[in-house]
């Protein structure tokens, strides 16, 4: 589907035979200190930040965090904020507190860092100890109690943007950053991967499990979306069941609820594999065995109907989630039809991969200066990528469609992986009963970053430990060394043959020199890519090709850095209507079918202004394109522009600001 059918579709009735725009989800990232996208007014919020762990020798108010008394030499060292250690958008922040006491505060642009005497005016009184411009947007800082009054203990200490006020939960460019998604999905904001969850807790703690879901609950009551919630694949029963009742508590009851059991059950990736290994080894112990995908239905189907029970005011779908490339191998899908537990809906993760690049052109481009060139080169392959996932979509669809269900994307978006070497190294070495006790599993695999873990894996499918850990250092032949004689000690012969262990040596020693030798530049091209406004309308695209086959699809993910640093946190911060992040709240602000009540004119008006600031900057690209010669990638970026110039036309003829 191209761009001006999706124009057309959005601004006038659309034919019988268009499927209608996909609506847009979006995925939560983890909830974590180093998380850059200041969710919180108050970037203190126990929930994200760190606070230190209880030191029995100082007594505690009931929060846990502020100390009642320190003798001294006591203090409360290392509580570190959220956000600030990767990127914090520069602005205007105030920090204040409550009592009386010395207070360490470690970020450099706050004026007479780090010391500050905190005076009461008393009681209840709230203190401001500094107000100040942020121009550092990246700073390692911490903070600490290194003094206070027993008879008006300092607590309450608050840090948050003068545009925002910390009485409330989220702060307000967060919120409005996520308004006009159809759902949010909260799998890495509860940590599902490897989660070792089981029970409920008994009380809500710092950042424990009903804190977080319930500050999840309330963002999309704020927000106006579905709630997605992904249960931990070792939840008990009465997990689920406290689950559901907090669910119908605090949700809005015209939102619906989609529950998806854990995680990508078919990946046996770190540290995906451990619920997939835990859900196959449950079914191989029933009578008779059941494949993966036949117990993850049954699974499935036995915690969504405790949540149903649970919220009758709330539209609860169970969501069967597999494989792109490999949809349903299991059988999934057949056995709960005639077992009479098929879901709701089906899910999978459509990303947009353009593998292979032609590094070697890439690389000579981006150290030659010719980073425009580089770019049309990626972005031709995405193009070319699309005809090419029709063969899954169709296979995805036609599942969907036979069981009368339908079709979602759990996760979407361009890939990644493409910029980095194939560190995929992925064994379970055993699961089952024969293995000595002390290590019923064992997993290798090299993480993300290159780094081999050997980990041991419990009978209940937890993750009890890495018995090894090593890091793709400089002195590789000392690990591989270190790393011939623990397999060794690890994995006797009747678990892995010497001949298996020297492969899995081997290719570690791939992945190591892969990442030795790869460019940095890659990385950065990566980044321009990402951030360009010439990507917004190849990712457009991708949305309308996704509409065709899909109803609904959670983006991956809202922090659009990914997690690399305060270079990465500036480039998302300049590009903001740019790029991966720009292409969906264009593509939001484009379809009234799956935009919220709520969105203003005025947001319509600032998208038209910003296509059209694109749509410019596309055609002086086109130009310079034409004038060095460069015919194809000339036309491409003519097109785009065109394309960008006439729906902010037509958005401006709509929606006038």
């Amino acid at each position: 589907m191209g761009f001006t059918v999706l124009l057309v579709a959005a601004m006038a009735q659309a034919p019988v035979s268009t499927p209608p725009p996909l609506r847009l989800g979006m995925n939560m990232p983890p909830v974590a200190y180093w998380e850059s996208d200041h969710k919180w007014a108050d970037l203190m919020n126990p929930i994200s930040a760190v606070f230190p762990a209880p030191n029995p020798a100082i007594r505690f108010d009931p929060t846990g965090r502020w100390p009642l008394a320190l003798a001294t030499g006591q203090n409360t060292w290392n509580t570190i904020p959220a956000g600030v250690w990767k990127y914090l958008a520069p602005g205007r922040y105030r920090i204040t507190a409550k009592g009386t006491g010395k207070l360490y505060w470690g970020h450099p642009d706050v004026p007479h860092h780090p010391w500050f005497d905190v005076k009461s005016p008393g009681g209840d009184a709230v203190s401001t100890v500094a107000e100040f411009d942020l121009v550092t947007p990246a700073y390692r800082m911490i903070m600490g109690i290194f003094g206070t009054d027993p008879n008006n203990y300092l607590r309450d200490v608050q840090w948050f943007s003068t545009a925002d006020d910390p009485a409330q939960l989220f702060s307000k460019q967060y919120l409005d950053s996520l308004r006009g998604y159809d759902t949010l999905r909260f799998m890495q904001w509860d940590g599902i991967s490897g989660s070792t969850e089981a029970d409920w807790p008994a009380q809500v703690t710092l950042g424990n499990t009903i804190a977080r879901r319930a500050a999840a609950i309330e963002l999309c009551n704020l927000v106006h979306a579905n709630y997605w919630v992904c249960i931990p694949h070792r939840a008990s029963d009465a997990f689920t069941t406290q689950l559901a009742a907090l669910i119908n508590a605090k949700l809005d009851k015209s939102l619906h609820v989609y529950v998806e059991f854990s995680n990508e059950v078919w990946n046996w990736g770190i540290p995906y594999g451990i619920e997939a290994g835990y859900v196959e080894s449950l079914g191989k112990k029933q009578v008779p065995p059941m494949t993966r995908d036949q117990m993850l239905t049954v699974l499935l189907d036995r915690h969504a109907k405790i949540v149903k029970a649970g919220c009758p005011g709330h539209r609860v779908i169970s969501v069967y989630a597999g494989q792109w490339v490999w949809p349903d191998p299991g059988g999934g899908l057949p056995y709960a039809a005639t077992h009479g537990i098929l879901p709701d809906a089906l899910a999978a993760a459509p990303y947009f991969d353009v593998q292979p690049l032609p590094w070697p052109e890439l690389d000579a481009q981006w150290r030659g200066g010719q980073q425009a060139q580089a770019l049309m080169t990626v972005l031709d392959h995405y193009r070319q990528t699309l005809p090419k996932m029709d063969g899954f979509g169709v296979k995805w669809r036609g599942l969907a469609d036979r069981y009368k269900l339908p079709l979602l994307c759990y996760e979407m978006g361009p890939s990644w992986t493409i910029f980095t070497p194939p560190w995929n190294l992925k064994l379970v070495v055993s699961w089952d009963d024969s293995v000595p006790v002390n290590h019923p599993g064992l997993y290798i695999g090299t993480d993300a970053g290159g780094a081999l873990h050997v980990r041991a894996i419990d009978v209940a499918g937890t993750m009890v430990k890495d018995v090894m850990e090593s890091s793709a250092a400089a002195n590789q032949a000392a690990n591989v060394k270190a790393l011939k004689d623990r397999l060794a000690i690890l994995l006797p012969p009747h678990v892995l043959t010497s001949a298996d262990r020297d492969d899995v040596v081997n290719r570690v020693q791939g992945i190591w020199g892969a990442m030795a030798n790869m460019p940095a530049s890659r990385y950065d091209l990566y980044r321009y890519v990402q951030g360009s406004a010439e990507f917004k309308p190849v990712m457009i695209d991708y949305f309308g090709w996704l509409s065709k086959y899909f109803d609904m699809g959670c983006y991956y993910s809202h922090t659009f850095d990914w997690g690399r640093g305060n270079e990465w946190g500036l480039r998302r911060n300049e590009g903001e209507d740019s790029g991966k992040a720009g292409a969906a709240r264009a593509w939001l602000l484009a379809h009234p079918t799956v935009r919220s009540a709520g969105e203003e004119s005025d947001d319509l008006g600032r998208a038209a202004s910003a296509l059209q600031v694109d749509a410019e900057r596309l055609g002086l690209n086109a130009k310079a394109a034409s004038d060095a010669r460069l015919g194809a990638s000339a036309a491409v970026l003519a097109s785009d522009a065109a394309k960008l110039a006439a729906w902010a036309k037509a958005f401006s003829a709509a929606h006038p600001r």
